[in-house]
């Protein structure tokens, strides 16, 4: 049986992918968590594509650390 905690995480992931589905069902209107990644990085610039993916390989490389817990 998963502990509470688990259970909580993974009722916490549900929701988010719940909204973000229920979101992308329109029209795009900026209301998709891709929507507004794409707005508030920009993404349309050369600058806010490398900003992005360097936030996307940063974030990864820190994920990674955190979860095999190495310093």
């Amino acid at each position: 049986m998963a502990s509470v905690p688990a259970a909580e995480w993974g009722l916490f992931a549900v929701h988010v992918a719940v909204v973000d589905w229920l979101r992308d069902r329109d029209d795009p209107d900026g209301d998709t968590i891709t929507e507004v990644l794409r707005t508030a990085y920009r993404v349309d610039t050369q600058r806010g594509r490398a900003a992005l993916g360097v936030t996307l390989a940063g974030g990864s490389v820190w994920l990674y650390r955190h979860l095999t817990k190495y310093a």
